[in-house]
């Protein structure tokens, strides 16, 4: 029963990244419309993520470069992610055991603090760069 459950649940994130990664210039694009620069006009400093919205209309428009010159950080988490969902779906749905042991080293919750410091370290750096 839980395996059945996991991998219901395992396909609807796959489902849900699929309509994410399709409509995601429009989304994209919507939030550059909607909310240009809100956290700036707030608080009087640059956003830590400043140019991660027009990075990933870019990406997905096809402005490779473009989209690097406005968040480089961007693509290490893309790669991340795309890493993690890789052996989720090999462990869970094509039931290879020992893709489930590197999903789990990789997810741990040291190693997304980490990412998540990086982050914060990179988007405090941009703002004084």
């Amino acid at each position: 029963m839980l395996k059945k459950r996991t991998e219901k649940l395992i396909i609807l994130l796959d489902s849900i990244l699929l309509f994410f990664a399709i409509f995601a210039q429009r989304i994209a694009s919507f939030m550059l419309q909607k909310l240009p620069d809100c956290y700036f006009a707030a608080h009087k400093i640059p956003c830590p993520s400043c140019g991660g919205t027009r990075c990933v209309y870019n990406f997905f428009s096809g402005n490779i470069l473009d989209a690097f010159c406005y968040n480089q950080f961007i693509f290490f988490l893309i790669i991340y992610l795309i890493i993690i969902f890789a052996f989720l779906n090999l462990g869970y749905l094509f039931k290879v055991e020992w893709s489930k042991m590197v999903f789990k080293k990789i997810t741990h919750y040291k190693v997304i603090i980490s990412i998540a410091l990086l982050y914060a370290l990179f988007g405090i750096l941009r703002i004084f760069l």
